[in-house]
């Protein structure tokens, strides 16, 4: 919100998120901790896993804190399966208050962040 204020400030764009003139696209990413204790705020606890979900074209920002809000506890509940979330991009259904799969990147090769 606070980037939207400096754009709109500086005369960029007008930020308009309903009409499109920003998007916001938050990627998430969960790795298991073993030791929560000894993990302070800020610490690098390792590399981030090789799955993560990036979602797309979110045009607000309380839609896109309910959107990561829903993945953690998605993607939670498949790690504690002991399954592998896949790597994807997910956009984010207002209507229906959950995420749904765009499509793969694993099969998307030219695809990049």
């Amino acid at each position: 919100q606070k980037l939207q204020q400096i754009v709109r400030y500086i005369g960029i764009s007008a930020c308009d998120m309903e009409k499109g003139s920003m998007r916001i696209e938050p990627n998430v990413s969960l790795r298991k901790v073993s030791n929560v204790s000894k993990v302070s705020k800020g610490s690098n606890v390792g590399e981030l896993p090789a799955y993560k979900v990036e979602l797309k074209n979110i045009n607000s920002f309380r839609f896109a804190q309910k959107a990561i809000e829903y993945e953690i506890l998605r993607k939670t509940e498949i790690l504690e399966k002991g399954e592998t979330p896949a790597l994807e991009t997910r956009g984010w259904d207002e209507v229906k208050n959950r995420t749904f799969s765009q499509r793969s990147k694993e099969m998307a090769h030219d695809y990049r962040y």
